[in-house]
């Protein structure tokens, strides 16, 4: 999304207010649930469709090939934070992730 972009504003400010309401653990991955005030601005529901999600790869000294990661967004708000890994399981360390987007 580039830089000037309204939506990556708008989805900057709520990434600054969301809180994690819930977090699940699999053996590959989680899903951590947000919420968002009413009050801030929403996202352009026409614009975001489930392909569209923005997700980023990242990589892990233990995972071979890395992990995923996708913001999930709802009637305009971002309601969840999913990572998965591409191949083996959910490392412990978590502090190792490289975020490449």
């Amino acid at each position: 999304m580039a830089r000037a972009d309204r939506q990556r504003s708008i989805m900057e400010e709520q990434t600054r207010v969301a809180r994690v309401v819930a977090r699940e653990y699999s053996n590959v991955g989680f899903y951590t649930k947000l919420a968002t005030p009413e009050s801030v601005e929403k996202l352009d529901l026409a614009r975001w469709k489930i392909e569209d999600m923005p997700h980023a790869f990242a990589h892990h000294p233990h995972l071979s090939a890395g992990a995923s990661f996708i913001l999930w967004i709802n009637e305009g708000g971002l309601v969840g934070l999913e990572g998965f890994t591409n191949h083996g399981e959910w490392p412990r360390d978590e502090a190792a992730f490289r975020v490449a987007v």
